[in-house]
């Protein structure tokens, strides 16, 4: 397996208030790169990148849950007023045959939350161990297509794209 190409691998470092794509050159010691487009410091890695991202991570779950248990809406009639949760919303929606805005609602402000939670949270973990975990693309192992009204044989590759 051979190590997929990375800017650091490649030399390459981008400033962090233009956006542009510098090389990155040998430095004295206690020297700072420069940006040559805007004159920003430039950092191979973001300083402090993944504290701040679990810091981030944090947050939401801390937030997620007073999100869905405290009431979001308040619905007021004749007969007074009820306050309602994402989650009652939701089982009210159902309760009047609205299945897809009950759905909606739930995907939207339950499961997907949620599942960028998880998402977030797997890779800080693999980014945290240096997990080399699918860093190389996965190879096609289907067998190609024959070209349509040939004899069934593949033809031969000859390293050229062929004309369309």
């Amino acid at each position: 397996m051979s190590a997929a190409v990375t800017a650091a691998r490649a030399g390459l470092v981008r400033c962090g208030s233009c956006e542009k794509l510098s090389r990155a050159r040998p430095l004295a010691p206690g020297a700072r790169a420069r940006c040559p487009r805007c004159g920003a410091v430039l950092w191979r890695r973001k300083p402090g990148s993944l504290e701040r991202s679990w810091a981030f991570l944090l947050a939401a779950i801390i937030c997620y849950v007073p999100a869905n248990l405290y009431p979001v809406m308040e619905v007021g009639g004749p007969g007074g007023s009820e306050a309602d949760t994402i989650l009652s919303g939701v089982q009210a929606m159902f309760a009047v045959g609205w299945y897809p805005v009950g759905l909606l609602i739930f995907f939207a402000s339950i499961t997907v939350p949620i599942l960028k939670i998880l998402s977030l949270m797997g890779l800080l973990v693999s980014v945290q161990r240096r997990s080399n975990f699918s860093r190389e693309p996965a190879g096609c192992t289907a067998p190609a297509p024959h070209p349509v009204g040939s004899s069934g044989s593949a033809p031969q590759a000859t390293g050229r794209a062929s004309p369309l």
